[in-house]
C-alpha cells in the first residue's frame, strides 16, 4: 500500500469530524460560526501534524467527532439508528486511541445519572428510553474498548514490546512532585504553544464568550 493511501484516510476522517462539527454548531447558531469555528482549529499545529501523519491519535479524533454529532442527532431526534451509529464510531475510536473515548465516557457519565436518577438532564422525557437495549450498547462498546486493551497489555507483557498498542498507564500519584511539575509543564507547552497559538487562544475565548453573549 502506498503510503499516500493511510495519510489519506486519515486527513478524511479529520476533515469528516471537523464536518460533523460545523453541522452541530450550524443547527445552533449559524453558517458563520459553524464554518468559523472548524477553520480556526485547523489552524492548529497539533492538527496540522497529525492529520498527515501515520499515527492513529488524528483518524480517532475524527471518528469521535463523528460519534458525537451522531449522538447530538439521537438526543433531539430519539432515532436509535442515531445511538447505534454513535457506539460503532465511539468504538471505533477508542480502539485507535483510548483517550479518544473520552466522548463515550462523557455520555456514559450521562447515562449512569439519569438511570439512577441523579440528574435529569431533560425536563419533557428522558434521554434514553430503549431499556434493556440500552444497557447491552454500552455495555458492549465498553466491553469491547476494555477487551482489546486488556489483550494489547497482555501480548506486550508476554513479547516484552509496545508493538500492538501503547497499553501502559502513568498515574499521577505515584509521581514525586518534580515529576508532577515537568507533566504540568510539559502540558501547559503543549495547550499554549503547540495546540494553538497563544493569539489564537485568546481570540478563541473571546468568540467563545460573545457566542454565549450572542446565544443568550
Amino acid at each position: 500500500v502506498h503510503e499516500f493511501i493511510p495519510r489519506l484516510v486519515n486527513v478524511l476522517l479529520v476533515f469528516f469530524g471537523f464536518f460533523s462539527v460545523f453541522k452541530i454548531v450550524y443547527k445552533q447558531t449559524d453558517a458563520f460560526w459553524g464554518i468559523l469555528l472548524p477553520l480556526f482549529f485547523f489552524t492548529s499545529p497539533v492538527v496540522a501534524f497529525y492529520s498527515i501523519s501515520f499515527l492513529p491519535d488524528s483518524a480517532a479524533f475524527g471518528l469521535a467527532l463523528m460519534g458525537f454529532f451522531c449522538f447530538n442527532n439521537f438526543f433531539k431526534s430519539q432515532k436509535y439508528k442515531w445511538l447505534y451509529m454513535f457506539m460503532f464510531l465511539s468504538l471505533m475510536a477508542g480502539l485507535l486511541k483510548a483517550t479518544s473515548a473520552m466522548i463515550f465516557a462523557a455520555i456514559l457519565m450521562i447515562f449512569i445519572l439519569e438511570k439512577t436518577r441523579v440528574v435529569s438532564f431533560r425536563t419533557d422525557k428522558k434521554i434514553f428510553n430503549g431499556g434493556i437495549k440500552d444497557y447491552l450498547l454500552f455495555a458492549v462498546t465498553l466491553t469491547g474498548i476494555a477487551a482489546w486493551y486488556f489483550w494489547a497489555a497482555q501480548y506486550n507483557q508476554t513479547h516484552d514490546s509496545s508493538h500492538i498498542s501503547e497499553s501502559s498507564i502513568f498515574p499521577i500519584w505515584v509521581m514525586n512532585a518534580d515529576e508532577m511539575l515537568d507533566v504540568i509543564k510539559e502540558v501547559y507547552e503543549i495547550i499554549w504553544y503547540q495546540l494553538l497559538s497563544p493569539h489564537s487562544t485568546f481570540l478563541f475565548l473571546f468568540l467563545f464568550i460573545a457566542l454565549i453573549f450572542l446565544k443568550g
